[in-house]
């Protein structure tokens, strides 16, 4: 039982991390959280880790990246 704390732990250790980088992410040009919610998206993380990385509903984040896919799909 003691590991899944642990576990969980680092998780949430790491996803603070990952919430401060982004945050950092062209700081001075304002990037938006649809640009950090597609980069984490790019760089392989599920949504509901997205989500909960930068603090919105899940459904927020499935919703900015299907815009994003159907916008990519208009461009085609």
């Amino acid at each position: 039982m003691k590991s899944v704390n642990t576990e969980q732990s680092v998780v949430r250790r790491l996803n603070v991390m990952i919430a401060l980088m982004l945050d950092q992410m062209n700081e001075g040009q304002g990037t938006s959280m649809a640009a950090k919610i597609v980069k984490l998206s790019t760089l392989g993380l599920a949504s509901s880790d997205i989500a909960e990385i930068v603090g919105k509903p899940l459904n927020y984040v499935t919703a900015t990246l299907a815009q994003r896919n159907s916008i990519k799909k208009g461009k085609k």
